[in-house]
């Protein structure tokens, strides 16, 4: 479901774009990129860190790790949908993921990074922490 006001209708199939040469690596690079820009973070190149050593994207008040992949899968999307179809009033869309029989505090949440991206600002401009505007960030 595609959501806009009000309204939910199907979503057109995604459109995946052609692979080329060295496209894996170059895809994961640039999405780390693309998500520290919106963050207002910067991204640590891989050659600056070890595996668990440092995030993907430093930031003032986030430990982002960046998982880029070719598709989700289909329960998963469906799921956001029905939260962005149910939202009203302003709400912030989420999905909670509970693993049976896992503590309820760990959790996972999902949402799309534009709403995260905003609740992060909004946080760090409540705490006097600023975060700097990036592509595709609203206002």
């Amino acid at each position: 479901m595609y959501v806009s006001p009000g309204r939910c209708f199907p979503l057109p199939p995604l459109v995946r774009q052609s692979k080329f040469p060295g496209g894996p690596v170059r895809d994961w690079k640039q999405a780390e990129r693309r998500i520290a820009a919106i963050l207002g973070g910067r991204r640590i190149p891989v050659s600056g860190r070890g595996r668990g050593d440092n995030p993907d994207i430093e930031h003032p008040s986030l430990s982002v790790e960046v998982k880029a992949r070719a598709s989700f899968p289909a329960w998963l999307e469906d799921a956001l949908r029905q939260a962005e179809c149910s939202a009203r009033n302003g709400k912030t869309p989420a999905v909670v993921l509970h693993q049976d029989r896992g503590q309820y505090p760990d959790a996972l949440v999902l949402l799309r990074l534009s709403e995260f991206a905003e609740l992060v600002e909004l946080a760090g401009e409540s705490s006097g922490r600023t975060t700097k505007k990036g592509p595709g960030r609203n206002s």
